[in-house]
């Protein structure tokens, strides 16, 4: 038996282009995208390689967008990135824990599909939603997984796999499997703001390098402005009033735990030589693996 674990936007992925020779064990809705705003970037990064997935949510996919996302430093926006604006903004973000190819893969120039994550995540839940329901109830709740025996145990009873697609964070899986795996991470808190004082000059996301400001990403999503930090900005009214003027409203403010990998991505082998293969941000633990890179590594798995 193959199966998948997880019921985010990437396990609706892989059970999408694994198809019905995988088994599936659904878990909690999306920590990020099942809220009207979502917590995180809210885009899915052009690549002619996942357009047959793409295509099929929506023909408007065929159109390839221009993402502008511009560096912020001492307040002014820039939109060619630089070896400085680069490794301020990791330090900032990352500390002393830089992923070593960050440098690399973190770029200002992005094309997007028309699709946002959140109409990808929509449309893939309409979808498979009497399957998530029909799986929860065949499989039950996942309590342990042992690796040697290659055997998953659950409030049903106990099942032998093949392979497991984890969509799943990665430090829960470790929990699972009864394994041991330093996972360092930082939460991030999302303040969702609506202002007519906001300018990122066209920008739909800036990237925030000042040490001396507490938030370090903004994005414009419709008529709003998400920031987002590390830590509780006490008298958020006050801080981000002085900021952009005291005419505005905080909509929502919310802490989610383990939302950014730090260092380097771990050595996943002692998982995959068992057969679990995980797939995404989280269950990768790598902040630099997006939708389209998931959608990528379902491709190779399905034709392994």
């Amino acid at each position: 038996m193959n199966l998948i674990l997880g019921s985010g936007i990437i396990g609706y992925l892989a059970k999408h282009i694994l198809g019905s020779e995988w088994e599936w064990i659904p878990f909690k809705k999306s920590r990020y995208f099942t809220f009207e705003i979502p917590y995180a970037d809210n885009f899915v990064a052009f690549d002619d390689q996942i357009d047959p997935i793409m295509l099929e949510m929506s023909p408007k996919n065929k159109t390839k967008i221009f993402m502008k996302r511009a560096f912020s430093l001492s307040g002014q926006l820039m939109y060619q990135e630089s070896s400085l604006t680069i490794d301020t903004y990791l330090q900032k973000v990352y500390g002393d824990q830089i992923p070593s190819l960050a440098q690399q893969l973190i770029k200002t120039n992005l094309t997007t599909y028309p699709m946002t994550a959140k109409q990808l995540h929509d449309k893939l839940y309409e979808i498979y939603l009497n399957q998530v329901n029909t799986y929860s109830e065949k499989y039950g709740t996942l309590s342990k997984i042992d690796l040697k025996l290659h055997k998953i145990y659950t409030s049903i009873g106990e099942f032998g796999y093949d392979k497991i697609v984890s969509t799943i964070p990665l430090d829960a899986l470790v929990d699972y499997c009864g394994l041991k795996m330093n996972l360092p991470s930082k939460a991030v808190c999302y303040y969702l703001i609506k202002s007519g004082n906001i300018n990122l000059e066209g920008a739909d996301q800036a990237l925030i390098c000042d040490s001396v400001i507490d938030f370090f990403k903004v994005q414009k999503i419709d008529d709003y402005h998400q920031f987002w930090s590390f830590d509780i900005i006490n008298m958020p009214y006050q801080y981000f009033g002085s900021i952009i003027g005291y005419d505005f409203d905080l909509l929502e403010a919310k802490r989610i735990d383990n939302v950014i990998p730090l260092g380097e991505p771990p050595n996943l082998e002692l998982i995959e030589k068992h057969g679990v293969f995980c797939v995404g941000s989280n269950a990768q633990w790598d902040d630099f693996v997006g939708i389209t890179t998931a959608v990528k590594r379902l491709f190779r798995i399905k034709s392994s």
